[in-house]
């Protein structure tokens, strides 16, 4: 069973009443990643050839894929 899947099956056994607090936690774990990645992009920009750049970029995107197993 993958992460992800693991998490849904984890939320199926909450109590509907519950539902909202996972779902702050969840945001504020993301909002808590954006905010530190944007930071980390703020602080090294420019410090990257154009070529670099897209290499970079592409571990970004390849990195945020999801696996499914």
């Amino acid at each position: 069973m993958s992460t992800i899947e693991t998490i849904v099956e984890d939320l199926r056994y909450l109590p509907k009443d519950r539902f909202a607090a996972a779902a702050e936690v969840i945001h504020k774990m993301r909002e808590d990643y954006l905010a530190e990645r944007n930071r980390i992009i703020d602080e090294t920009a420019g410090s990257m050839s154009e070529a670099e750049a897209a290499v970079f970029q592409e571990a970004l995107t390849e990195s945020r894929r999801v696996d499914a197993n």
